[in-house]
């Protein structure tokens, strides 16, 4: 037989796939061969090939497979398209004996190959599922005829395996439509056969491609056979389900390649196995690109519907992770090719994600497959090609604003928008409630780790797709832009009240926020730019937020002074980072903290107002009201409200009471709270209390939500999962609440202090009993040892004045933390020392003065709310009595009760940590309560709360259930008895006896009595009380013998406010008034002003009257002289 060329090889296979030889007069010659250049870079090298093109149409299509840099129009269809060739073109001087078969036979000419041309061909029928022999075929492959016919004539020399395989994908791809649910096609059918069998639309001659228009009617068979229209084969089926078919066949044809190779193992080393296998995965590729620009079919459009889309979120095709890079790295070789493969393929994904939800199977794929190709980088370069082509999307990538809803828009319109939307929260998917939480379900921890799975999943894939955005250098501003574009439309969710169709949902929040959380893992303290929030290309904006400890006027100013002496350098990425974390906790987690606690709070409220209807039925079921309470509780119980309620509990309970959440939240403030500590202490000398008393600019200027929402986070997580907390990071916070509470001269607002007294009243023992640990932490903390005892003593009464309108009822609430946290350290012996330390200054005369004051007035309220109590509840026990009064009266009274009942618990216990630490500590410190501007007060007002408990008045305070509102006499009556034997002296006896309002000696005869009779003291400190009310009653007789009426002393002898005699008369340096100094001391321990004209006033600036006084003692020596004469 004599030898072919080539060319001639082409044109007789060409031949056989149109059922009859080409025309002699169309045959190519060598002069019709073109060069092409494609328009995908090499794998391997870079070449310039031949391709030659055919009349038959079939020509068209490429003949050899190789990538190169440019691109080239092949067709008027395809438009910029890529044509897969090879690195080689066939040997013209090839020369072989062949057998029938077509495979080689020893021959002595040529060198005995390690892998034969039958392995080759064998491998490779494998990896495509096709068959060159009738006996080979079967129900997995399909038979190609064409080059069936032509495998005696066959040349695998490593210049031709590349267009066999071409030449096999190509005729099993046009045959694939006719290869369905596992017939095998007949192995005598043409490709024409099987094309005339096909149904064809009107339009299937209507070729777009130049080629396909000047062809005769039989070429447009073989345009049918190619798929060059649009119409045609596609008759009986959808383009984008067939595109999909051919997509899935050949990514399985690349994973069978990679397996071919791991069945074979032993092959690894000859060069033309692994360049075979190699030409088979590119093969693969480049007519994937092919069918995803629509080459085989019409011309694709960007917005149409990618098939490949449907590969990557199914489950049943696992495409091959080197099958997606080289995919992704093969059409990155052009921009536009990428942009026309992949752009459809990303706008698929975010349609796909649109319609998914947490509580749909699958509904992760989307994301998954998102990740995946975000993750592929050009070699070893940082550079993503679809992280790139992402933040190309115009207006989805940041859809500019349409309304006010500008949050909730970045939310639903950008692309990453429904990547981040994955919820958990009911009001953000409430398909979650109708599969988890429908009925009552005994196994809620197993909902809560199966949906917290699915979330943790959720986060670490969108995780790695900013991350790929932000490592990629082309993509990453644009990455940091829509960062801070979500912010800024967001900043509103941090206000308590927020319109929640304008901005972002928790669920997206939240998990933007565990982005950020993990890209500070790897931030440093030393790289972040302590000045971000100033820098004028700061992305956050905080220049209506209130500042730690300067006012908006000094931050303007100081801003205006950095601005004139800095040279700003371009932000870094970990400052950006950090800031942007610390902003996105701001709007992201505490604004969830506070919607579960109001969740919480209307179940509880829900739940009391229906007991309340249900238990007062009969009083309002004939009153006008009637009709409005049934409405509500059929309203409440019908449309199960409460169960709405309990669901929306339990979606929030997993979604934000994640362990593995707060942890990664906790680690974040740990690290905050480390940074604000270094603004503290700039110098790095080591930090130590008191301190410096300037405070640094940096820190001075900070909002004060980066300490508040410290404070705020830790007060959640104690109070709904405290395990979190017991992690080494709060070491750190508790150094941050340490060094803040000691120190809150560095803080403006005092209910910021408060708020971090708070988070150590929470701590405790008492309060929480599994804090210990912590608990113990902050009482072994070396700043706190001698110094916080006398920093919470300073602040009960600092709060005394607040600014606020309602500062009056707030400080009772903040001194009741106080006193909870006082006791414990009273029980700690080295905290101890630092108070009694403490009772040494003036400071501590105020504290005290503040502590009679809350005890006075707590104790007052108190049983006067006893005593309201009391008397309704005696006129409802008298049934004729009550009934007979109007019915508006007893709701009136009814009303309140309910208010006296829930305010005499409230100043019930707050009087009685009171008490108890007036208590403990008059049994050790007596000096400053015996002080002359302090001694009479607390006289009184024991004298006057042992006269409400013993006194003849002391009926009107007995009420039902007294534990319910905290009453009990009993320990009440032992506390004020101790007390006042802890102060026994000979001054406090003459201050009780003194008391002429309350003091009386049958009092202490009846207290005595009620402690004998109640066992609440042992005798031996029974008797010590009475010999105190005998030492009293000593001293009345005495004052009544002694009596002194000064009531015509001259009225300039008289303080000005109480009209009493002076002892001690000192003048008002503002004003120029002269007072008694014990008056005046007692006055200016509440307010540090003149009381006649309010001006700044100190007990040092006092000045002695010394000649009113000298006049004063005269006339007093006048009266005594006056009287002994009578």
């Amino acid at each position: 037989m004599s030898e072919l060329s080539p060319d001639e090889v082409r044109r007789r296979r060409l031949a056989r796939l149109n059922q009859g030889a080409v025309p002699t007069s169309l045959a190519p010659s060598d002069s019709q061969a073109i060069p092409v250049r494609t328009s995908l870079k090499p794998l391997a090298e870079d070449s310039t090939v031949t391709i030659t093109t055919q009349d038959s149409g079939y020509g068209s299509l490429p003949q050899s497979f190789e990538f190169d840099d440019h691109s080239q129009d092949t067709g008027d269809k395809c438009g910029k398209r890529t044509s897969p060739t090879c690195s080689s073109s066939p040997s013209e001087s090839f020369k072989s004996k062949r057998t029938r078969d077509g495979f080689d036979k020893d021959d002595s000419s040529h060198v005995k190959l390690n892998v034969t041309d039958e392995q080759i061909v064998k491998s490779i029928s494998n990896i495509f599922q096709v068959s060159l022999k009738t006996s080979e075929v079967s129900s997995d492959t399909v038979y190609l005829h064409s080059l069936a016919g032509d495998l005696y004539e066959l040349d695998l020399s490593s210049g031709t395996i590349c267009d066999f395989i071409s030449q096999v994908i190509t005729e099993r791809l046009t045959q694939s439509h006719a290869h369905k649910d596992g017939v095998s096609f007949s192995p005598t059918l043409t490709i024409a056969e099987e094309t005339s069998q096909m149904a064809i639309d009107d339009n299937s001659t209507d070729c777009r491609s130049s080629e396909c228009s000047s062809l005769s009617t039989e070429g447009k068979t073989d345009c049918l056979a190619l798929n060059c229209c649009s119409g045609g084969v596609f008759g009986m089926e959808s383009p984008i389900i067939y595109q999909t078919k051919q997509l899935k066949y050949l990514v399985h044809s690349y994973n069978r390649s990679l397996n071919e190779e791991k069945n074979h193992p032993k092959r690894s080393t000859e060069e033309r196995w692994i360049s075979t296998m190699s030409q088979a995965r590119r093969q693969c590729v480049s007519f994937s690109l092919l069918i995803l620009q629509g080459c085989f079919t019409q011309e694709r459009s960007v917005l149409q519907k990618s098939p490949l889309v449907h590969l990557l979120i199914s489950e049943e095709c696992n495409i091959p992770w080197l099958f997606l890079v080289d995919l992704v790295t093969t059409a990155a070789n052009d921009s536009d090719l990428l942009k026309q493969v992949f752009k459809p393929v990303l706008l698929s994904l975010n349609q796909e994600m649109q319609k998914c939800n947490l509580a749909i199977d699958g509904c992760k794929a989307p994301l998954l497959a998102l990740s995946k190709l975000c993750d592929i980088r050009l070699g070893t370069t940082s550079v993503r090609p679809i992280c790139n082509l992402m933040v190309t999307l115009s207006d989805l990538w940041i859809p500019s604003p349409l309304s006010k809803a500008e949050g909730k828009e970045i939310e639903k319109l950008s692309f990453l928008g429904p990547f981040l939307s994955l919820s958990v929260f009911s009001e953000d998917c409430p398909q979650i409630i109708d599969r988890y939480f429908s009925e009552s379900s005994e196994n809620v921890k197993l909902v809560n780790v199966t949906l917290r799975s699915a979330l943790h999943l959720v986060r670490t894939e969108v995780f790695k797709i900013i991350h790929s955005m932000l490592v990629s250098m082309e993509s990453r501003d644009a990455c940091l832009k829509f960062m801070a574009t979500v912010l800024q439309r967001n900043h509103r969710k941090a206000q308590l009240q927020v319109d929640d169709r304008q901005v972002a949902s928790d669920g997206f929040m939240l998990n933007f926020m565990t982005v950020l959380q993990q890209l500070c893992e790897k931030v440093k303290i030393e790289k972040v730019d302590n000045l971000y929030f100033h820098h004028p290309k700061s992305r956050i904006d905080i220049s209506q937020e209130s500042r730690l400890k300067l006012t908006s006027q000094e931050v303007t100013e100081w801003k205006q002074e950095l601005d004139s002496k800095n040279a700003w350098l371009e932000p870094k990425f970990p400052t950006e980072c950090f800031f942007m974390a610390i902003q996105l906790h701001h709007v992201a987690l505490l604004p969830a903290c506070r919607r579960h606690s109001r969740r919480q709070r209307a179940h509880r409220d829900l739940t009391r107002m229906i007991e309340h209807l249900e238990s007062h039925e009969s009083e309002w079921m004939e009153t006008p009201m009637a009709s409005r309470n049934k409405g509500l509780l059929k309203k409440w119980r019908e449309t199960d409200q409460g169960r709405k309620l309990d669901n929306g509990k339990a979606c929030s309970d997993v979604g934000l009471l994640d362990e593995e959440l707060l942890r990664g939240c906790l680690k974040f403030y740990g690290f905050l709270a480390t940074w604000i500590l270094k603004l503290v202490d700039p110098s790095k000398k080591g930090l130590s209390i008191p301190l410096p008393e300037k405070i640094a600019m940096e820190l001075a200027s900070l909002p004060d939500y980066l300490v508040s929402d410290v404070a705020d986070f830790l007060l959640f997580v104690n109070m709904h999962a405290y395990p979190v907390l017991e992690d080494p990071v709060m070491n750190d916070i508790v150094t941050f609440l340490v060094v803040f509470v000691c120190s809150p001269n560095y803080i403006s607002n005092p209910y910021l202090v408060a708020k971090i007294v708070e988070v150590l009243f929470v701590m405790n023992p008492n309060i929480q009993p599994v804090a210990s640990k912590i608990h113990e932490m902050i009482l072994s903390h070396p700043l706190a040892m001698d110094n916080l005892a006398p920093a919470l003593m300073n602040f009960y009464t600092d709060v005394e004045t607040t600014g606020s309108s309602n500062e009056f009822y707030d400080k009772f609430s903040i001194r009741y933390h106080i006193s909870i946290i006082m006791k414990s350290l009273w029980e700690d012996l080295s905290h101890r020392h630092a108070i009694m330390k403490q009772s040494r200054t003036a400071q501590f005369v105020r504290f005290v003065n503040m502590l009679i004051n809350d005890t006075t007035f707590l104790l007052d309220e108190s049983l006067d709310s006893l005593k309201s109590i009391n008397e309704t509840q005696q006129m409802m026990a008298n049934a004729a009595e009550w009934e007979a009064l109007p019915r508006d009266m007893r709701t009136s009274r009814l009303r309140q009760l309910a208010t006296d009942e829930r305010q005499c618990r409230s100043y019930l216990t707050l009087a009685s940590e009171t008490l108890d630490m007036m208590l403990y500590l008059t049994k050790h410190v007596q000096g400053p309560f015996l002080r002359p501007e302090l001694i009479d007060r607390i006289a009184a007002m024991l004298n006057f709360n042992l006269q409400q408990l013993c006194g003849p008045k002391c009926r009107n305070l007995k009420v039902k259930t007294p534990e319910k509102y905290g009453f009990e006499p009993k320990t009440l009556l032992d506390r004020l008895t101790q007390i006042y034997v802890n102060l026994d002296s000979e001054e406090f006896a003459q201050a009780v006896a003194g008391d002429q309002r309350s003091y009386k000696k049958e009092l202490f005869d009846d207290a005595a009595k009620h402690l004998h009779k109640t066992l609440l003291k042992t005798e031996a400190e029974i008797y010590l009380f009475k010999e105190f009310a005998a030492k009293v009653e000593r001293k009345a007789a005495e004052n009544a013998a002694l009596e002194e009426d000064y009531d015509d002393a001259p009225d300039e002898f008289k303080d000005p406010l109480m009209m009493t005699l002076m002892h001690e008369p000192v003048i008002l340096p503002t004003s120029g008034k002269i007072m008694d100094r014990a008056v005046i001391t007692r006055h200016l321990l509440n307010s540090d002003t003149d009381p006649f004209n309010r001006q700044p006033l100190t007990t040092d600036m006092l000045k002695p009257a010394s000649e009113l006084l000298t006049q004063i003692e005269e006339w007093l020596e006048a009266q005594r002289s006056k009287k002994k004469s009578q």
